[in-house]
């Protein structure tokens, strides 16, 4: 009569025998007894009992739904009736002031409307009010790890996600396809293996399982078994571009790189804003060399959503096709977009240096180190520029934290003695040549610099 509180989803079980639900049968029997005997009697109450049955029937006898138990909405329009009927009473025992009566209790239930309503402004809210009112309910929880899914919320997604299968261990496959996708977006993709496996093993024909188990093998690197999942899946769903996508960046990887191109064109076909199809089509151009194919995928990015990593892989490419002073705006728009990023900076040093502009690329490299100390890149770059700016002393310092990286770099010690030898440091800079040689015995340089250097 006054369901309190609603509820999207009781998440009771259906009634598999008339046993389970005889007194409330033996209600509805009398109810549709009585309406039957109105139509003859009293045609006018029996219209409108005739009214609520036939429209109540199909949602709830003709067409069960069994996975909606106890869904008070299909009510709605099947109470319409005696709700008019209840109306006509109250207008003749009341009169005119049923009117008055009449229209505060459609204020009170609007507001209570507009106050349930409010449950509805989100799939989140429905169901965190779901799970909180049914806290037993497998279906409920499960439906929120999707929502939490949906938003990125990945932790709070594995918690719904495991309360699911707590409830319900043998629930469907995509309990545990959710599970597992969101171990997989925390970094946690060896562990979401069993869930995607068993998921599979109870829905085998599952887009959705087959898909993220791809994607959580390709974060484990194991590519040939991720394109195994995908080319399933893409018989299952031939049309989804993400799933090209993840096939072309799996094909990458094996070095199918031409199948790969192919599969980033359709995934952008199916879907012509798709940043990442359409940046991973551009890298994987610029690593075959065919720089200037690659370039308008980067802008049309750039057009699309503008990032610092699309900023990076344009700049990147112009400066590899020697269009270095078009580069450098684009290295500064990634640093603007995100400024912590010590790969951009260390590139941005690269540029300015074959640009000759010395000074700025020491800054460059500066922020890199300063952002990353344990980058021997950054650390030998900066020490070369250094070098050619006639700063011995400060190029050392950088030399030598590139062979403490490195240590097994023959070069780096043979650099590093070039510039201890330089400084007249004779002995130390023979042993670093004596370690480079240890290293790569047949390193003509260092044996020649070695020779020099006993002579001192």
């Amino acid at each position: 009569f006054w369901p309190h509180p609603l509820v999207l989803d009781y998440g009771w079980p259906a009634a598999r025998s008339l046993g389970e639900v005889w007194w409330q049968a033996l209600l509805v029997v009398a109810l549709l007894a009585a309406t039957l005997w109105a139509l003859v009697r009293k045609p006018a109450a029996g219209f409108v009992g005739a009214w609520f049955f036939v429209l109540l029937a199909p949602s709830s006898s003709v067409l069960p739904l069994a996975t909606q138990t106890i869904a008070e909405h299909r009510m709605y329009l099947a109470l319409a009736a005696p709700l008019a009927a209840a109306m006509l009473g109250l207008t003749a025992s009341l009169g005119r002031r049923a009117l008055w009566v009449g229209g505060a209790l459609a204020l009170a239930l609007g507001g209570l409307t507009v106050e349930r309503n409010h449950d509805y402004r989100s799939a989140l809210a429905i169901w965190t009010d779901t799970v909180a009112k049914c806290p037993g309910n497998a279906r409920a929880h499960g439906n929120l790890g999707r929502a939490y899914l949906a938003l990125g919320r990945w932790e709070e997604a594995i918690a719904a996600c495991r309360m699911e299968l707590q409830l319900a261990p043998n629930y469907s496959g995509d309990a545990r396809a959710n599970l597992g996708r969101a171990l997989t977006e925390v970094g946690r993709a060896a562990e979401a293996l069993p869930y995607f496996e068993a998921g599979l093993r109870l829905r085998p024909d599952s887009f959705d399982v087959r898909n993220n188990y791809g994607v959580a093998l390709a974060a484990l690197d194991r590519w040939p078994e991720a394109l195994a999942q995908y080319e399933i899946a893409l018989r299952l769903r031939p049309d989804d571009a993400e799933l090209h996508s993840n096939f072309a960046n799996a094909l990458a990887k094996v070095g199918r790189r031409s199948e790969a191109l192919t599969q980033y064109e359709t995934a952008v076909k199916l879907d012509p804003e798709f940043v990442a199809a359409e940046t991973n089509w551009g890298r994987t151009l610029a690593e075959a060399g065919r720089l200037t194919e690659a370039l308008p995928h980067f802008e049309k990015a750039l057009q699309v959503r503008p990032s610092a990593a699309t900023h990076t892989d344009l700049a990147n490419a112009l400066t590899a096709a020697g269009r270095i002073e078009e580069a450098i705006p684009h290295y500064e728009a990634a640093l603007r977009l995100q400024p912590d990023r010590p790969l951009v900076h260390c590139a941005w040093g690269d540029a300015l240096a074959r640009l000759g502009r010395l000074p700025e690329a020491v800054a460059q490299y500066e922020a890199a180190v300063r952002l990353q100390p344990t980058m021997a890149e950054a650390h030998h770059n900066l020490a070369v520029v250094l070098m050619r700016l006639g700063r011995s002393t400060e190029a050392l310092t950088h030399f030598d934290a590139t062979v403490r990286l490195l240590p097994e770099s023959a070069d780096a010690h043979h650099e590093l003695a070039l510039v201890l030898g330089e400084l007249h440091r004779w002995g130390e800079a023979t042993r670093e040549e004596e370690a480079a040689l240890r290293l790569r015995p047949d390193f003509p340089e260092a044996r020649e610099h070695l020779a020099a250097l006993r002579q001192q």
